[in-house]
Formats: structure tokens, sequence, C-alpha cells
């Protein structure tokens, strides 16, 4: 399971929910390209009719074609530094489209005659059935420290007992009307130039919120060792942890290097597609076609737990953008689809009852649809999923006899509760728990877990929950403040009461596994500690040989989760790590396709 972890550590910041509240900016006029007022860094609030204002931020630059790029930070949208679309400006007027998992939002707005405000509109354009409903933006030009002619820039590591290191980087700057600006990086959690808002001096002691969720993370900072280190606290929820971070001169701006990112030109065809479902939404792709005339063999990838967009984007890394791109170079056809609810594809007003079985009903959908392209060959396609999409993969197959072949990439065999419970004794070992903790930690997850599948009253459940948020808070010598547990205890409750997390927990896949009749290729990394090797393989290998079917197993030495060469196998290590999808097993894959498929 890639993003849904059952009762893990909540996550210190970028959970998902909007920050709040008041934003103080600095009131000062900067320096602006008058010729392309556009340009800049825009940082202030998007405020919905009748709701609290919401933090929003967008960069808007040329890049080196010389074409308008913006870049959006919006959370309720799960928007960080993501691409805007179909950008369009034309002196100050500027608008551009945001996919999202709501729908896609479409961003209007006119930059003031003193070129320091853009003030305009943002509302849901891509759901036909949806009632417009407009929210104003209200953003300031606000320089980034990089932008500034002098910036400081400090590296390290948060740490926390029994729970590991967030490596962070923290840039300051002072503007020419003596404010301050800075931002933060925070690579395992995908934030990258976050502004740093509120910022305040009191003596040598810098204050700053990082707006990320309903509690906020604040920072309060000092110079120190002559200008060579930041030393104080970082604060949330209950988590109060020194910084003592050493200056890095190198600094740039905090990009993730993706050196396997496809880039043009491509020596394949790409064709965008609209698959219309039969409870009346819309699944987005994208089918990449080999040169030459086919038709081709295909594969259909399958995304992970949580909705994911197209190319299962995590971390800055793209996993099924690079799987397609070199399957597509060896001359296999590769449809990939934003999940429902996410990027183009509408419906997610149905994911509040969705389950794993409806999801491959989606699958199956885009399997019908891709045997009516002439380029396809309609006897050749077949199923690449990824964790949660390699139990899904099955689940269709065993429905459709003509799947031609599965690649299970960290798949899974037994039921989800299983799953989920070595999941999280894992992670917490990795992070330097011992067998006495790791053993009380399972005991309360397996109490809340039981109390859950039983149906249980929520109250019952919650207090479950707590007890297993408490031992493990108390594992890593973090107390939490009350409200951050409640906080803490309510969002695991929600994720857990899903009908989604409950199919889960008490389906087995083993009995759907025994009903295949097309070749199975299952891999895992030795460092994937969300589905752990040696529970799963096994058991794929000993289900499907008995059944008498065609099973092939392969595991990867060192290889984490998302197939990266790991040292720790930890979640906060995938963002740190270049290789976006080992090559090694892509070779494989295609190796082993391309054997079960000859005619």
């Amino acid at each position: 399971m890639r993003r849904r972890l059952l009762f893990w550590i909540v996550p210190l910041v970028a959970a998902a929910q909007a920050a709040r509240g008041q934003i103080e900016l600095p009131h000062e006029t900067f320096a602006f390209d008058r010729d392309r007022p556009a340009l800049g860094h825009w940082v202030g609030q998007i405020v919905p009719a009748g709701h609290t204002p919401v933090f929003a931020a967008v960069l808007i630059e040329l890049n080196d074609e010389g074409e308008w790029t913006a870049a959006v930070t919006f959370l309720p949208a799960r928007a960080l530094a993501s691409p805007g679309r179909d950008v369009r400006i034309e002196g100050g007027s500027v608008a551009f489209r945001l996919p999202t998992r709501g729908g896609v939002l479409g961003f209007s707005g006119e930059i003031s005659a003193d070129g320091q405000r853009m003030d305009g509109a943002v509302e849901t354009m891509s759901r036909e059935d949806a009632q417009p409903d407009p929210a104003a933006l209200a953003l300031r030009r606000v320089p980034r420290p990089v932008d500034l002619p002098r910036f400081e820039a400090f590296k390290g590591d948060l740490e926390f007992a029994g729970a590991g290191k967030l490596a962070m980087a923290i840039v300051l700057a002072r503007t020419p009307g003596g404010n301050w600006v800075g931002h933060m990086d925070v690579p395992a959690q995908m934030l990258r130039g976050f502004p740093l808002v509120n910022i305040t001096q009191v003596g040598d002691t810098i204050t700053a919120t990082l707006p990320v969720i309903d509690y906020p993370a604040t920072i309060e900072v000092s110079l120190a060792d002559g200008g060579r280190r930041l030393t104080g606290r970082f604060r949330q929820a209950g988590f109060d942890v020194a910084i003592d971070f050493g200056r890095d001169h190198g600094y740039v701006d905090g990009r993730l290097n993706r050196p396997q990112q496809p880039r043009p030109p491509y020596p394949y065809s790409a064709r965008e597609l609209r698959i219309e479902q039969s409870d009346g939404y819309v699944l987005a792709a994208t089918l990449v076609l080999p040169a030459g005339k086919g038709p081709f063999p295909a594969a259909v990838l399958i995304t992970g737990s949580g909705q994911q967009d197209r190319d299962e984007t995590i971390f800055g890394h793209k996993p099924f953008l690079v799987i397609a791109d070199y399957l597509a170079r060896h001359g296999i056809a590769v449809l990939r689809y934003d999940d429902r609810g996410v990027g183009e594809s509408t419906g997610a007003d149905t994911l509040a009852d969705a389950t794993s079985e409806g999801f491959a009903a989606d699958t199956a959908t885009v399997v019908g649809h891709l045997r009516s392209i002439q380029e396809i060959d309609p006897d050749l396609i077949g199923l690449i999923g990824h964790s949660e999409g390699g139990m899904i993969a099955p689940m269709v197959a065993v429905r459709d006899r003509r799947i031609a072949f599965i690649v299970m990439l960290a798949g899974t065999a037994v039921p989800g509760r299983e799953v989920m419970i070595l999941q999280n004794r894992l992670l917490h070992r990795a992070a330097g728990a011992n067998d006495a903790t790791l053993d009380r930690i399972e005991q309360r997850q397996r109490e809340a877990i039981d109390l859950l599948i039983a149906g249980a009253e929520p109250s019952r459940v919650k207090q479950a929950i707590r007890a297993l948020i408490e031992v493990q808070r108390t594992a890593s010598s973090q107390q939490p403040l009350p409200e951050g547990l409640d906080a803490a205890v309510d969002l695991v409750y929600k994720q857990s009461a899903s009908p989604w997390m409950r199919f889960f927990l008490t389906y087995d896949p083993r009995p759907t596994l025994g009903k295949l009749r097309c070749p199975v290729l299952a891999v895992n990394g030795t460092r994937d500690l969300q589905v752990w090797h040696d529970q799963n393989l096994p058991e794929i290998q000993s289900v499907i040989t008995a059944a008498g079917g065609d099973v092939t197993i392969k595991r990867y030495q060192g290889l984490n989760h998302l197939f990266q060469p790991a040292q720790t196998g930890l979640v906060a290590e995938y963002a740190t790590i270049e290789t976006t999808f080992d090559e090694a097993v892509l070779s494989d894959i295609v190796e082993w396709i391309t054997s079960r498929i000859k005619k």
C-alpha cells in the first residue's frame, strides 16, 4: 500500500488539510518587469464564498522555450508546486487550469496597475453536473528568498526519537524594505520552496509559520556561530523538536533531480483518451503507441492505494510515466489513466463508497475501450498493477479470460489486515523501535482493527486508536498536545472506517489468485516495508502453482516499495532517492512480457 499507512504516525507536515487563518505578508512595493508584470512569486489566499480563506501561492515563470509556466501550491487540491495547464498570459491578465481530485480548477486574475496584487477568481470547471462555486483569488507579489541579492540557506535533520529523521532546509532573506521572507524545503513530504508567512523578529529571534494544516508548523530560530548555524525549535501538533542546521553555501532552489523523467523527442506517439464509465463518470487516459504500424501488445497500468494521477506521481517521481516510456521504446503500447476523481477524470462524488472492487470495474472498462483501438492487438492486452493495483489486476483477470498477462508490482496475497499489521511493525522497527515496543504497538493495532472489522461503536474504535497512537508516540518520545492527539484520532478513524478500508482489511486475494489462467509475474524489493516480500511472494507462488497456473517470482535486493535502490526502505527516503524505478526491473518486465505473448 503506497498511500494508506494504517495507524502509522500522522504526517508532520503537508498532511492534506488546508492552512487557514490570517496570513501576514510584507506590505512593501517590490520591483517587477513592467513589460511582463505577471512574472514572479505570488502569495496569499483563496477565499470561497462564505468560508474561511485558504493559503495559496503561484510562481509564474518563462521556461527555456519562452513558454509561460505556473506552479501552484494549494493544499485542498493536493497541489504542491504543481504545474498549471493551458497557461495564458496577456499583459496583466493571467489564466490557467489546475487538475485536482475534485475537478479541474480554473484560475483567472488581473495584475494591479502597481504590479503588486493579483486579484481574480477560482472556479471548478470540469464537472458538468457541478454548480459553479467561484472563490476569490487574492495574492500579493512576494519575492522568494532566492530572488533577492543575498539569501541564507540552512540544511539539517529534525530528529524524532524512535521515529527517524526528517531532512529540511530553511531559507531566509531580507527584502529591500527590511522585511523577512523565507521558505522551507521538506523533500520527504514534497514541500519545495513552501513559503513561510507571518515572519517577525524580536531581538535575535525570528519566528515564522509554515501554513500547511489545521495545526500549522512554527519555527523559532536564531543565527549562531557567526551565522554559520541556525538554531531553535520546530513545533507542530505537540511536537517540539530542536533545529540545529548548518549553513548551505551551495543551495540553489531545492529542486529534486529526477534523471529518469522522459524528455522529448520520443520514439513513439501519444494519444489522449476519455473513457466513459457506465456509472456516468469519465476516466481520462494517455495511450502511448510504439513506432510502426501494429497491432501492438499492450499493458494497462493500475495504481496503488489512494487516488492517483496517471503517472502515479509521488514525491516528484512519476513511476508510471517512466514505465510507459520504457515499454513503448520496446514495442509494447501502454495505457495509463487518472484514477476516478483525480486530474482530468471525473467521479469524485463516488469515492466515499468506493472499494477495490469498484476500482477493478474501472480497469475493466479501460481494457474494453483499449480493445476497440485499431492499433492494439485485442488478445495481447495485459495488466501491470502496483501495490493495491497488484491486488486489483487478478480481480479483473478472473472475470476477463482474454487478459494476456499480469505483472504484480509489490502486490498482496494475504488479507489486508495482516499486510497492515506487518507494515506498521516493519516501519517502526526501521525507525529504531525495540522488540518490546513493537509487540505493544502490534497488540494495540490488532485490538483497534478487530473492533473496526466487528463494527463496534465509533467511541470504542476511537478509544482503541487513541491507545495505539499514545503507545506509538511514547515509543518515539513525542507527547502530543491534547488537541493534537484528538485531531490524530479523528483523522485515523475517518480513514479507517471508510468502505475502502473495511474491504481491504478483510479481503483475501488467495481464492482469486487460484482462479487465474493467464501468466503472472510477481516482483518485490527486499527493502519494501509496506508490502513485505516474504509475506506475499511465497503465497502468490504457492497458490497459483497449486492451481496449475504459470507464475514467475522475483525478488530484487535493496529495492523499496517504489522499486528504488534504498538504504532503509522508510517512506521518508523516497523523495531523496533520484532513481524513480530501477531499470533492471523494467528490463525484466519487458523480457518476461515478450516471452509470454509470443504467438
